[in-house]
């Protein structure tokens, strides 16, 4: 029985709630403002994996059906194109999930969103990370490109969906530590930058304490300008994520300043001042609590919802579902299907990081 039938019967018969295995306290109202409803009725891609198997597939949730579009691989964090009509993705190699960043060893991969057109990117030689999508109709795909067996040294590329393997161009100053994060539809590229001597500090040394000097920029990726960011917060953040409408971000708030330590996270949201460059006025959605993780948000195309996968109440850190939290009631609900063991990296429809 699926979350919307299981909700209708809890209306008619309560002593079915426990059968129907509700997945919130919350009693929700059957119509277009339920976030159930809402993720139920529009289509939205994840990365899933199913009971006795150790792919991890992309799986396209229309309704109440779901597609894998890949299988037999560990492809990770999808997006959604703004036309719709392909998802990107990067594919991990080997032994690639149990090791560190630094030594992943992954594929930059494009597919149409009715599972034709595979196609891979770059090789494998380097952690090719967390691609997204351009916005401005020029249709590449954005990607941080982390040197091997190196500490620190991340840069950002971008390529044509039709271009030959290898064929990416590198559009940040390789002197700098730099993270792409999510495109505008002027064309500059959300970014942030860090200093290189403390990321390698946090990462090699366990008790080194110090946070992050992380600043946010646009980057401009024909001119190669960057224009500063304004913030209040003073944590670093990562894995941010744009609105459609452009007039706010989504983002992970990092409580110990270190970037690579995902337990002590903490969803947060803010107002996106474009024309004067400032993030303001954070509101953080979900608790710090470090026997979970909270991750990767991303934003409902009406920017009323903000869905993110979280390991919280299933007894193992990587073992994700996609909860969905929405902005006028400030109220967080569950929709992950109960076939998937783990299921996470959520991204809707027509709607890149």
């Amino acid at each position: 029985m699926n979350i919307r039938n299981c909700a209708f019967s809890f209306h008619k018969h309560i002593v079915l709630a426990t059968a129907c295995l509700i997945v919130s306290v919350t009693t929700y109202a059957q119509d277009q403002d339920d976030p159930v409803i809402f993720s139920k009725s529009n289509r939205w891609v994840s990365s899933t994996k199913v009971y006795y198997q150790n792919s991890l597939r992309i799986t396209i949730h229309d309704g109440k059906d779901t597609k894998f579009i890949t299988e037999g691989h560990r492809d990770h964090k999808p997006v959604w194109s703004k036309e719709g009509d392909m998802i990107t993705f990067f594919r991990a190699t080997g032994e690639t999930d149990a090791k560190p960043f630094n030594e992943y060893r992954t594929h930059i991969c494009v597919i149409n969103s009715n599972g034709t057109g595979f196609k891979t990117l770059t090789d494998a030689e380097d952690p090719n990370l967390n691609p997204t999508w351009t916005r401005d109709g020029s249709n590449r795909i954005i990607f941080n490109r982390m040197a091997k067996n190196t500490f620190g040294n991340n840069t950002i590329y971008w390529i044509a969906t039709d271009a030959q393997i290898n064929d990416a161009s590198l559009i940040s100053n390789p002197d700098n530590t730099e993270w792409a994060e999510s495109g505008l539809k002027d064309g500059r590229i959300f970014i942030y930058r860090i200093s290189r001597t403390m990321y390698i500090l946090n990462y090699i040394t366990p008790f080194y304490t110090w946070p992050y000097t992380q600043s946010y920029l646009l980057l401009d990726p024909k001119t190669k300008k960057y224009y500063p960011v304004r913030r209040q917060n003073k944590y670093p953040t990562h894995k941010l994520s744009l609105s459609p409408s452009e007039t706010k971000v989504v983002y992970m708030k990092d409580l110990d300043g270190k970037l690579e330590t995902y337990n002590d996270a903490v969803i947060a949201y803010a107002d996106f001042d474009l024309e004067n460059l400032v993030v303001k006025n954070e509101v953080v959605i979900s608790d710090e609590n470090r026997d979970h993780i909270d991750m990767y948000p991303r934003w409902s195309p009406d920017e009323r919802y903000i869905v993110y996968s979280s390991s919280r109440g299933v007894g193992h850190m990587w073992e994700m579902k996609q909860y969905i939290y929405d902005l006028e009631t400030r109220k967080t609900h569950k929709i992950s299907d109960h076939n998937f063991t783990v299921d996470m990296y959520p991204c809707f429809e027509d709607l890149p990081k």
